[in-house]
């Protein structure tokens, strides 16, 4: 897989792995980045989607056409940042728990 979308926006594989090294500092964006790029690569090798597909297309629809790491910055705290990490958590429970040994 060569290229992601993240919201709107397509990131290549160079601008994901970027997102993947910037450090979170209390980022809500960069947060949920993590999980969501994680959860659509587990289910581009064909992990089970209807578990998440939901929680995907929220997170998605969250970050809209904004570019992460979105600016200003969204703290965890703010009530965009509260769902943003209350996605994260769910898509990380999706990627960890729920795919455990995951093959295509």
């Amino acid at each position: 897989m060569t290229s992601l979308t993240l919201g709107t926006v397509v990131y290549n594989q160079l601008q994901l792995l970027s997102i993947l090294n910037t450090p979170v500092k209390g980022d809500a964006s960069i947060i949920l980045a993590y999980q969501l790029i994680a959860a659509k690569l587990n289910v581009a090798n064909g992990s089970n989607p209807c578990v998440s597909a939901d929680t995907i297309a929220a997170a998605d629809a969250l970050i809209g056409g904004r570019t992460i790491p979105i600016s200003p910055k969204i703290t965890p705290n703010s009530p965009e940042g509260q769902q943003m990490v209350g996605l994260a958590a769910t898509l990380e429970q999706y990627n960890s728990q729920l795919t455990p040994g995951c093959t295509p």
